[in-house]
């Protein structure tokens, strides 16, 4: 009963209804992309293995068997724990001697997952398409925070040896992030979306270019280790990204990778190696900071 229940709960054979009968919550019945509402009918070629209209208990009873959206859970559930966990048990001395900052880094790291699987996991819900509204901005927030508050070391190592210019920039960058939110929570469609979201890629490739004119001129402004890390997260970040909007594999093959293997779990899988290769970098600059001495 326990492996019918994993692998198709939507099936049921009829030597096991006394089974069912038994159960106090039965799992719900996985319905196919045709019979969901328009809200959850965003990738077409994901056929199957759909929750719809669940309550609270049953959205959370999901977890305990396989359904579309299951992988998509799993993949930024798990990484949200190990952030949450294991940034403050392996943080080195040069983060700690920096808490108001490192605390910054830890949250950027660990919220876009926590507001992914929330997003996930409820996105189902009986309520209705205002609650996924609402549950959709809150994994944006999430997406948000980690490029806001995720690139603020690596302005503040850039600009290290220029206090002043450093505290402006630190300030500029977060009132325009701020500014990007208000458009993103006001966006109706990925479209929307995707302009104040390039704004973060904008800016960070502007002060990647004063790095480097910087170190061009002899001034220190951050570790190049770090750099090698920056580079790693946002190319993975926008592979995932780009298999995302061209629904590879799952487009050549319709109904083949509902449960494995489509595009939007592809995705997951490398923002979250791309937020290890953020956390990897910040590591560096923190290190960088707390040993390089500005010329005077």
């Amino acid at each position: 009963m326990v492996l019918k229940r994993i692998i198709k709960p939507w099936i049921y054979s009829d030597d096991t209804v006394a089974e069912i009968t038994e159960e106090k919550t039965p799992p719900r019945r996985l319905v196919s992309w045709h019979f969901c509402p328009s809200w959850l009918q965003f990738n077409k070629f994901v056929l199957s293995g759909y929750r719809c209209n669940f309550t609270m208990s049953e959205c959370l009873d999901s977890l305990t068997y396989l359904h579309n959206e299951s992988v998509n859970i799993y993949s930024h559930g798990i990484p949200f724990i190990l952030f949450v966990v294991m940034i403050p048990l392996t943080a080195s001395e040069a983060c700690l001697q920096n808490p108001f900052w490192f605390s910054f880094h830890y949250f950027s790291c660990f919220i876009p997952f926590f507001s992914s699987l929330i997003y996930h996991l409820f996105m189902c819900h009986h309520h209705g398409q205002k609650t996924y509204d609402s549950l959709l901005n809150f994994d944006m927030c999430g997406i948000w925070a980690v490029n806001a508050f995720g690139a603020l070391c690596g302005i503040r190592a850039t600009l290290f040896c220029f206090p002043i210019w450093r505290n402006l920039a630190v300030m500029t960058y977060l009132i325009i992030s701020c500014a990007s939110l208000s458009f993103i929570l006001r966006a109706k469609t990925p479209k929307e979306r995707f302009a104040p979201m390039a704004v973060f890629g904008v800016l960070r490739y502007m002060f990647l270019c004063v790095r480097l004119a910087l170190k061009f001129l002899g001034y220190g402004c951050g570790s190049n280790e770090a750099l090698k890390y920056c580079f790693l997260m946002d190319s993975f970040a926008c592979v995932g990204g780009l298999i995302n909007i061209a629904r590879i594999p799952e487009k050549w093959y319709p109904g083949q990778f509902d449960l494995f293997g489509n595009s939007h779990q592809i995705m997951h899988v490398m923002s979250a190696i791309s937020v290890l290769f953020l956390h990897l970098g910040v590591t560096h600059e923190f290190e960088w900071m707390s040993t390089y001495k500005c010329p005077t």
